[in-house]
């Protein structure tokens, strides 16, 4: 099913394994755009046609090269793209660099707060916990 919506804002995806694959080709089916940056060469999107794929630093040993990276590929783009962090990692690249990528791509997270406690498996578990929401325990 195509949803009726406006497909002329591209999108970057961060991380090509499971989940930024399958962001990359919910969109590119939708008509969207779909530029796919990946720092790992095991990931399995690597040859995807679904999207263009660039290759990129690391975000945890070259961060700023990565957010360099970034923001040349939204400059080169001319309007700001909306951003997947589709890994962890990237989610917590993501975070960290929130205020300078805010200026070149479109993207949700909630605070840095927030956003670390759900990263760490232990906190997250705790906060969930506190919320008096169900979860399977973990062994």
């Amino acid at each position: 099913m195509k949803l009726d919506f406006n497909t002329d804002t591209p999108a970057v995806v961060l991380g090509l394994f499971d989940t930024g694959l399958s962001v990359a080709r919910l969109l590119a089916r939708s008509g969207i755009k779909v530029i796919a940056v990946t720092s790992d060469y095991t990931d399995v999107g690597q040859g995807t046609v679904c999207a263009k794929v660039i290759r990129a630093p690391d975000p945890v040993t070259q961060s700023t090269d990565l957010l360099e990276k970034l923001i040349a590929i939204s400059t080169r783009l001319g309007t700001k793209p909306v951003l997947y962090p589709a890994s962890d990692t990237f989610v917590s690249f993501v975070s960290r660099n929130r205020k300078i990528l805010a200026n070149h791509y479109l993207f949700l997270l909630p605070s840095a707060e927030i956003t670390n406690n759900f990263l760490n498996k232990k906190s997250q578990f705790e906060t969930v916990e506190k919320a008096e929401i169900l979860q399977p325990l973990s062994v």
